[in-house]
């Protein structure tokens, strides 16, 4: 474990994709030896200075997360440079450049072990959301323009429990898991109106979360961080 963020390049190894193409074919189990990879080709110790523990693409974009208060966005390489590994999958020495495109507070998160949820999709169904240890999830819209560093919603619920360990969304971004310690798993349904930020509908839009040891409904308390308190 440490701070530094690598990508390997699987697809440029022939065995490797020998692997990928029959993991897809109904087969007996076989054993089989695990291909190493030695070297990464891309890699860098500037992005953060604790422990990571949450990556993600985004494209060719990266989103990584450690144990100090905040998220980064990044790109290996120019930005014009379709590869996520930057010029690495194409010279014979990783790609070293990392360049930072956003970061984002993500006040007490500073506990090992805490993962952020993405999912993709047109804007008001493409969202980033990170919980914290004291119970409360932090949302981005990913087609913000910049990505600010302060996030576009906070949620918390006397049920989400006190430190959240892990936030996923359904692949169509409608449904928000909030996972924590304890056992307890909180669903959050996204309303129509959710994301629609600035509007007389936004300001009355309503969330829903059900914790997985009973079927009761409560509403959650939504932050808008640049207005004030509204439920969501």
């Amino acid at each position: 474990m440490d701070h530094t963020i690598r990508v390997w390049n699987i697809s440029s190894d022939p065995e490797i994709r020998d692997r990928i193409s029959k993991a897809s074919q109904n087969r007996p189990l076989d054993y089989v030896d695990p291909v190493e990879i030695h070297f990464s080709d891309a890699e860098s110790r500037d992005l953060h200075t604790n422990y990571v523990d949450c990556v993600q693409f985004l494209g060719s974009y990266i989103f990584s997360k450690s144990s100090e208060n905040f998220m980064v966005l990044s790109k290996f390489g120019e930005f014009d440079d379709p590869s996520p590994c930057g010029r690495g999958i194409r010279d014979n020495k990783p790609e070293s450049l990392s360049q930072q495109v956003a970061k984002m507070s993500l006040p007490n998160c500073d506990m090992w072990f805490i993962k952020f949820g993405l999912t993709t999709g047109p804007p008001g169904q493409a969202w980033i959301a990170c919980g914290n240890q004291k119970g409360v999830v932090h949302i981005w819209d990913i087609h913000a323009r910049p990505i600010p560093e302060k996030c576009h919603y906070q949620i918390s619920d006397n049920n989400f429990p006190q430190v959240i360990r892990k936030v996923e969304f359904s692949p169509n971004g409608e449904i928000m898991l909030v996972v924590g310690d304890g056992g307890k798993i909180c669903r959050c349904n996204k309303k129509r109106t959710f994301g629609l930020k600035g509007t007389a509908a936004a300001a009355q839009a309503k969330a829903e979360t059900t914790p997985d040891e009973n079927t009761q409904t409560s509403s959650s308390s939504i932050r808008d961080s640049s207005s004030a308190e509204t439920d969501l």
